[in-house]
């Protein structure tokens, strides 16, 4: 970081300055107050003008933790601003903050190359240019400025404070807060895992439950399953049974059906053949009727032709005239007369016997005839008997079979029934209760997330533990290379400055706390001609002080890889001779030549001595109750 230039407006008593920090060199700044003849440098606004305006303009609070509106300058009242300009690498950062000023407010304003990167807040604007600047104000104070008391505060810290301001300045309490953290979060997830453990045990208990329930249920469910399948297995095979018999029965009633079926059929072919037979002798008998119509009519025309004949012959015997034409009937006439008619008599009897005999015949045949139809028809009666009860066979054969029948559908029916019985409960095992189940799945699985969860916590705890026993290890470590170049460091300078005759060294005492924790006590040995610190003189301790504090302002910048270009020093030596002074300004002096990057050393001092010794100076003036610079 190289300091550029601060531009100050009502500040603390400051009125209005300028303040150019680039290659500036060794600086002596001297105090001049006006207002009161008595206090000389004192209260003139050294401090004021030399450190606050850099770190309140930086950090919004001063090294003696002013802030606020008391920053504001008394006398005026309001529009109080800092503006900081300095660069870091290729980049120039303007940092302004005001404080009841009429135009900035009480803002901050922050620039990168010109570029406004402010945030919407101060505080979030405060943060990003502490990212910048890469440390703490307690960091840069020591990094930048020995200010009153700064250096002597050091030896008279307690170890605790020791440690604190090692740690603070070089970052090592980073490894405290890794390790707190580290402890925390091992907490955090040792109670976590516990508390996991509990989630994950109450879902096995559940689960357990839930299994008892779901394998109750099937118990049960398998034995009403079971139970079910014997009866359905009795019905089945009763119905098969059943089916069985119905069957038989159906085939014995069609064996008996078809027995009687078949003499029916016989019975029926015989009743046919004796009706046709019937048939032919009665259409025989009406051919013999017909036959003896002819000979019939002829025994009736020549029987009565005869009698015709007979009556006529009778006349004419017995007549003496011709009963037609009335003439005499002579005997030989009449004899003839006779013979004609004894002639057509025999000839109608001859015609008459004839066809009398054919009529005979005819008549004996037809009389054949009638006893043949009579003993058919009497066949046809006993036939027709005999097929009266084989019709009623039929019949109650009939209704047998039906009844067989429709026993062996029902049967049959009962057995399919059965059988879509057996099946359906044979393919219907009963099953677990699904709803059951699917809670069972979820609640694994939530058992098998947890677990995972249970097993990485364990992990992160090992992890956590493995890290704090590193950030143990590394902060010792770092801890033990920070004393041993702040001991390197303090034994330069104090050679520097007393000429060997003076030594001091930090020590580290590390014990175990509660929690798993590490303290470290650092302590201060210091070996002077009289003893150590407290029997060394002032000026002794002055410039033992003022090694340390530089040993510690090279540490930082060290360990931080901070370089400033500038170190305010504000009263470093009240004790101090001559010959201490000069070995002081020797020391600043290689300072600026040992390429650390420091190009401005500004210190502030009444001392006379230094006057004669430095050759720039500069004149912090205070009139009126307002401070102002007064540079060559």
């Amino acid at each position: 970081m190289k300091l550029l230039q601060a531009d100050i407006e009502n500040f603390l008593s400051i009125g209005s300055a300028r303040v150019h920090y680039d290659q500036q060199g060794l600086v002596l700044v001297e105090g001049h107050n006006c207002d009161s003849e008595t206090a000389e440098s004192n209260g003139a606004g050294k401090s004021s003008m030399m450190t606050e305006p850099i770190v309140w303009g930086l950090f919004g609070v001063t090294s003696r933790g002013i802030s606020g509106d008391q920053v504001v300058h008394a006398g005026v009242g309001k529009n109080t601003r800092v503006t900081l300009s300095f660069a870091i690498g290729d980049t120039l950062h303007v940092v302004t903050r005001y404080r009841k000023h009429s135009k900035g407010k009480n803002g901050l304003v922050y620039l990168r190359n010109g570029e406004d990167v402010s945030r919407a807040t101060a505080k979030e604007t405060q943060v990003l240019i502490e990212s910048a600047l890469g440390m703490t104000q307690q960091v840069f104070l020591f990094t930048i400025m020995l200010g009153q008391g700064t250096a002597r505060r050091f030896t008279q810290l307690t170890d605790a404070g020791r440690k604190e301001v090692i740690e603070g300045v070089t970052g090592l309490g980073v490894f405290d807060e890794a390790r707190t953290a580290a402890r925390t979060e091992a907490t955090q997830a040792s109670e976590a895992v516990q508390t996991t453990e509990l989630a994950r045990d109450a879902k096995l208990e559940e689960i357990e439950r839930l299994e008892i329930v779901r394998d109750r249920q099937a118990e049960a469910a398998l034995q009403l399953w079971q139970s079910r399948m014997r009866d359905a297995e009795v019905a089945l095979e009763a119905a098969r049974t059943k089916s069985v018999a119905a069957l038989s029965a159906c085939v014995a009633t069609k064996a008996e059906l078809d027995k009687v079926v078949s003499d029916l059929g016989v019975s029926s072919a015989t009743l046919v053949k004796l009706q046709e037979k019937r048939d032919k002798l009665s259409a025989d008998l009406s051919k013999v009727d017909d036959s003896l119509r002819a000979p019939l009519g002829d025994v009736r025309t020549h029987s009565a032709k005869i009698g015709v004949y007979q009556s006529s012959l009778s006349q004419v015997t017995g007549a003496g005239a011709c009963p037609t034409c009335r003439r005499k009937i002579t005997d030989t006439a009449r004899a003839e007369i006779e013979l004609e008619f004894k002639a057509l008599i025999d000839a109608a009897a001859a015609l008459r016997d004839a066809a009398q005999s054919k009529v005979t015949d005819g008549e004996a045949r037809r009389v054949e005839i009638q006893a043949a139809i009579s003993d058919v028809s009497n066949a046809i009666r006993s036939e027709r008997d005999r097929l009266l009860p084989i019709q009623e066979r039929q019949k109650s054969a009939q209704q047998a079979y039906q009844r067989a029948r429709d026993a062996a559908s029902s049967a049959s029916t009962q057995l399919e029934a059965a059988t879509h019985t057996m099946a359906s409960l044979a393919k219907n095992k009963p099953q677990v209760d699904t709803s059951i189940e699917d809670q069972l799945v979820k609640l694994r699985a939530r058992v098998g997330s947890l677990n995972t969860k249970i097993d990485d916590l364990r992990a992160e705890l090992g992890l956590l533990t493995a890290c704090r026993k590193v950030f143990d290890r590394m902060r010792s470590m770092s801890l033990t290379d920070a004393l041993d170049y702040l001991n390197t460091k303090i034994a330069v300078y104090t050679r520097a400055l007393t000429d060997g005759s003076v030594s001091a060294r930090l020590t580290s005492v590390s014990e175990a706390a509660k929690g798993g924790a590490v303290l470290d006590r650092i302590g201060l040995t210091v070996t002077t001609a009289g003893g150590d610190y407290n029997s060394a003189s002032g000026g002794e301790q002055d410039r033992i002080d003022f090694a340390i504090a530089l040993a510690l302002r090279d540490l930082v910048a060290a360990a931080r890889k901070a370089k400033h270009n500038v170190l305010v020093i504000d009263e470093p030596a009240n004790f101090v001779d001559p010959v201490g002074l000069r070995a002081i300004v020797g020391v600043l002096e290689s300072k600026l030549e040992d390429n650390g990057g420091i190009e401005t050393i500004l210190l502030a001092s009444q001392n006379p001595v230094l006057k004669e010794m430095i050759s720039q100076s500069w004149l912090v003036e205070k009139r009126d109750g307002t401070s102002s610079l007064i540079t060559n």
